[in-house]
């Protein structure tokens, strides 16, 4: 399993010249195909895994979602701004900040007494 895992980490793809590569392969275990997911029941979800290496950090297999999070992360920890990040992405900070207040509105306050 382990083998499949790390010849499958270790495929050559156009994007690893970004730092980023696609981590699931055919056949290979523990990456579902969305054919898989969606026999399961589930609805039909790219459940596509990348690796990522930023300086010195090295992130395997990760959804998407924690994808962008370690770039954004990273591009602000070197000195980028929010509004450049918001911007590259073609969101508006202003958005952003609208739907981070909703959430913060919405979820439920904790009161302490003494």
């Amino acid at each position: 399993m382990r083998g499949e895992r790390r010849a499958a980490r270790s495929a050559a793809t156009g994007a690893e010249a970004a730092g980023l590569k696609p981590w699931r392969e055919a056949g290979a275990r523990g990456a579902s195909t969305g054919a898989d997911a969606h026999s399961r029941g589930s609805l039909m979800r790219d459940l596509t895994k990348y690796d990522l290496r930023v300086g010195d950090d090295s992130y395997l297999a990760l959804p998407k979602r924690w994808l962008i999070f370690h770039i954004v992360k990273a591009v602000l920890e070197n000195g980028g701004s929010p509004e450049r990040v918001a911007n590259a992405m073609g969101v508006s900070l202003k958005l952003m900040n609208q739907a981070a207040r909703r959430r913060a509105d919405s979820s439920p306050q904790t009161v302490t007494s003494s």
